[in-house]
């Protein structure tokens, strides 16, 4: 059979196939047959494989093997071109998504009985700080920093410090959170240099060149309190110096629109606003002329040359220049810093946020910064992310202008819950906040149920996982304990009333955390990671993710990891399975859901990427998360499935599922959950049979024997709890 006769043969069998719903082909010159699979979903049907037998006297010597494979019954009852096509590579076969034809996947579960009477508390007292709210600030602001474990000892889950890479470029810790520590003392050095400096009457350019200036870069992961560290520092704990001899400035570019004109706009018109601490601006003219001296002796020699003082045309004239020289912002804003100078007071100009804008507006307001430094000879506090000191220092931005630099370090997050808690229920003992009398009781008990959780040692599985997962961000862990307590899973109503306390499971915490209002599981809008899912089509397993933990695990202290060359680890997972892109896609995901972290602190997948190590969160998701059966419950329907026949059982548990729980049947539920569970393990033992048997690995990067075992031990308690609240 010639290329091109076998070519159109086989486009015109395909054609065929698509066009009467049949997955196989074969073609024909008598002699020699190529079988092929004519459609597969999400794949070109010209890239998948074929057998290709080439002479007919293969049936006569591999008789036994051609009926397994061509016979009648085999290819009809026992799929065999189906499992035959499937043996080539693990990984190639069509993946199947149970969630595409599960009823009521997107149903929506309703809050719990409290959550209309505690939201509003839950957005105000369990977000970000507001800093113009001072009591909130005094009673809620956490001094103890992550990098210091000599209180907590091992109750640490995290080591939020300064990384070896940043280390190396002299970035030092900010080690006391209340005073500020050394950073607080690099800006009372700025400030005492700025202080006293100028003449009165010396032009703004002449100051700036006798000052340099200073920029400060504050370095911080995110949701780690860089804005409510600065903030804390410059006007509500400052030294004593800087409460006497500093006028301290924030200027917040969250407001600003994302475009470079309006973010230097923003922050002319800003500091100007702010600067301008006794209305100079809008007072009498002689004021303002005190303070344009330098200009105003400069038009009385030209401008004004000739014209007398008391005449209407030397008033007009002076009245335009005047207005012409408040137009330039830039101009006025250096005359006000000089004149704040006279008064034996240092400006402080803190640029915050800019970690919310995009990378290339961040790399502008430290530019931005740096002109802002030079041109008033005062200091000028910047506040980055630690993912973009790598890349402004590839660009040689920061070795071109950096003074110094310091890293934050994020709160202890039981320290931010225990005081967030003990706030709320000391305001609702001096019955500071609206709600209804009748509710009163309920809703304190039920915060402290949370507050004795949080207190726990060794820590309690809410505790740990919160503290876990959002690894520094406690933006994120904040979101996380709101879903929570207003999510329909957590049964509020019966943890008021229980007699004898109530003690939090980790399966109470995990539903309601991986899907707080929603029937299902769903990766795309849930805060925590499936670890089976499959993400490469082409070349994806359920288990990459858990590899690349478990490598970057073994022999690893479990407080302190180190990390582990990047090239070392893409090397070794190349050489054993061969997934660079699958390998690529679950790095990419594990470095933004904080199961790992960078080095350079990128959150997201580069072949620049130095090293990596595993977080506490990852070390939970490798060791017992995966193992854990509402975990392995929730996350089945959400993963896309290599075995068709095991997808169309999962759908249909899930369906009689989901019929079960609008009959409020529970037990009947739970052994419905129990089925699926052990339908998803019988499956992913299946799979990982597969991929040993043909990438030949060891022990260390099996999985699911393991989970079957956590799961024989775990099926009872869940039986037994299922009965007690049916």
């Amino acid at each position: 059979m010639t290329s091109d006769s076998l070519k159109k043969a086989m486009v015109q069998a395909q054609s065929y196939c698509a066009a009467e719903g049949c997955e196989f082909a074969a073609v024909s010159n008598g002699r020699q047959f190529v079988i092929f699979k004519a459609f597969e979903r999400n794949k070109p049907w010209k890239a998948l494989s074929a057998i290709v037998i080439t002479d007919i006297s293969w049936f006569r010597d591999n008789y036994v093997d051609a009926v397994e494979m061509m016979g009648y019954s085999s290819v009809v009852e026992r799929n065999s071109l189906k499992e035959r096509f499937s043996n080539a590579l693990p990984e190639s076969r069509e993946v199947f998504f149970p969630k595409e034809r599960i009823n009521a996947f997107n149903q929506i579960v309703n809050s719990n009985t409290l959550a209309p009477v505690i939201r509003s508390m839950v957005q105000k007292y369990f977000g970000p700080i507001d800093v113009n709210d001072r009591e909130f600030v005094e009673k809620c602001y956490v001094t103890e920093r992550a990098h210091d474990k000599t209180l907590k000892g091992i109750r640490s889950l995290i080591e939020d410090s300064v990384s070896p890479f940043m280390k190396s470029y002299g970035i030092s810790e900010t080690e006391d959170a209340d005073t500020g520590g050394a950073f607080a003392n690099r800006l009372v050095k700025g400030v005492k240099d700025s202080v006293g400096v100028s003449p009165p009457a010396q032009p703004a350019t002449e100051i700036a060149s006798k000052r340099a200036g200073d920029v400060i870069v504050l370095f911080g992961g995110k949701g780690a309190g860089k804005s409510t560290f600065v903030r804390n520092v410059l006007l509500h704990r400052p030294p004593q110096f800087l409460k006497k001899h500093s006028v301290p400035l924030i200027v917040d570019l969250l407001s600003a629109p994302k475009d470079k004109l309006s973010v230097r706009e923003h922050l002319w018109n800003t500091l100007i606003t702010k600067l301008d601490t006794h209305d100079l601006l809008v007072g009498e003219r002689d004021e303002l002329l005190s303070l344009f001296e330098d200009r105003h002796q400069v038009a009385r020699r030209q401008d004004l040359k000739g014209l007398y003082e008391d005449s209407s045309a030397y008033n007009e004239r002076l009245n335009g220049l005047i207005a012409e020289w408040k137009k330039d912002l830039r101009y006025v804003a250096a005359r006000l810093v000089s004149w704040h100078n006279r008064q034996h007071r240092g400006v402080i100009i803190a640029i915050d946020n800019t970690d919310q804008l995009e990378n290339e507006l961040q790399d502008y307001a430290f530019s931005l910064a740096v002109e802002v430094s030079k041109d008033f000879g005062c200091t000028v506090l910047i506040s980055m992310r630690e993912e973009r000191f790598y890349a402004s220092k590839i660009r040689g931005m920061l070795d071109a202008y950096q003074n110094s630099a310091f890293h934050v370090s994020s709160p202890m997050p039981d320290e931010v819950f225990e005081k967030r808690i003990q706030y709320v229920l000391l305001l609702l003992r001096e019955n500071k906040l609206e709600i209804e009398e009748e509710w009163r009781e309920a809703v304190s008990s039920f915060f402290r149920i949370f507050l004795v959780d949080f207190a726990k040692v060794p820590l309690s599985p809410l505790n740990k996982f919160i503290s876990a997962s959002a690894h520094g961000n406690i933006r994120l862990a904040l979101d996380l304990f709101g879903d929570l307590i207003l999510s329909g899973y957590t049964n509020a109503q019966e943890m008021v009333n229980s007699p004898t306390g109530w003690n939090i499971l980790i399966h109470q915490v995990l539903r309601p955390l991986l899907t707080p209002t929603r029937l299902f599981y769903d990766e795309k809008v849930s805060k925590v990671p499936n670890l089976f899912q499959i993400r490469s089509l082409e070349a994806g397993s359920h288990f990459t993710g858990l590899r690349i933990l478990k490598r970057l695990s073994l022999g690893q202290n479990p407080l302190s990891p180190a990390y582990i060359s990047f090239g070392e680890v893409r090397s070794f997972f190349g050489e054993m399975f061969g997934t660079h892109d699958d390998f690529s896609l679950w790095t990419d995901r594990l470095l933004a859901t904080n199961l790992i972290e960078a080095s350079t602190r990128q959150n997201s997948f580069t072949d620049e990427i130095d090293s990596l190590r595993i977080t506490s969160f990852g070390q939970f998701a490798v060791t017992e998360l995966h193992k854990i059966f509402t975990y392995v419950d929730l996350t089945s329907t959400d993963c896309g499935m290599r075995d068709e026949s095991a997808c169309n059982e999962l759908v249909l548990l899930t369906n009689a599922e989901v019929q079960l729980h609008a009959e409020r049947r529970r037990f009947d539920r739970v052994k419905k959950r129990i089925e699926k569970t052990e339908t998803f393990l019988t499956y992913l033992k299946k799979e990982e049979d597969r991929e040993i048997e043909f990438y030949g690995f060891g022990p260390d990067y099996a999985f699911v024997p393991a989970m079957m075992e956590a799961w024989e031990a775990e099926k009872p308690r869940v039986l037994h709890s299922a009965r007690n609240n049916q």
